[in-house]
């Protein structure tokens, strides 16, 4: 929930650094090279920051 709030308040910054202590916390590891984003996670991403795309093939790293 408070990455939510961070994020409607527009504190990246903010909600990126708690995410970053989460993923530490848990043990989750960042993508790595040739990782790929799944292309309906990046599509809801982008619709939320205002963007309309659709989702062609997955984003590789």
């Amino acid at each position: 929930m408070a990455l939510a709030l961070l994020d409607r308040a527009e504190a990246s910054s903010t909600a990126c650094h708690l995410q970053a202590a989460i993923d530490n916390a848990t043990g989750a590891k960042p993508l790595q090279p040739g990782g790929e984003v799944d292309p309906d996670l990046l599509a809801a991403f982008e619709t939320r920051r205002g963007r309309k795309t659709e989702p062609k093939e997955n984003i590789r790293l």
